[in-house]
């Protein structure tokens, strides 16, 4: 009869040993699975942080493009006007008949509209 005991001893022993090496496997795949997610969620967030960066670079270039296409605009502006001052004291006499002239197309232009 100790013969058999010590058997069912055995197999008992072993089905123990198996039932908690599932469990440890188990633990293990589930630990590898969640470091796999961290892992990939991680790298998500680092790409997305490289991702915003470059937006905001290129954001800060093409508000630098606006501004100096606005500066540029002021300036060819005044370069305009400063010529039709020149224009104006060199030919006055010109410059009220052009006046007149532009004056009167435009309000027959206007009424016809």
């Amino acid at each position: 009869m100790s013969n058999a005991s010590s058997s069912s001893h055995s197999k008992s022993a072993t089905n123990e040993n198996t039932s908690q090496a599932g469990k440890s496997d188990g633990y293990s795949t589930t630990d590898h699975v969640a470091q796999a997610a961290h892992e990939a969620v991680d790298k998500a967030a680092s790409n997305l942080a490289h991702a915003e960066a470059a937006l905001r670079d290129a954001q800060k270039a093409a508000g630098v493009k606006v501004g100096n296409a606005a500066a540029q605009a002021g300036q060819m502006s005044q370069e305009s006007v400063s010529a039709i001052k020149r224009y104006v004291n060199h030919n006055p006499v010109q410059s009220v008949g052009i006046a007149f002239a532009t004056g009167y197309l435009l309000s027959v232009l206007l009424k016809k509209s």
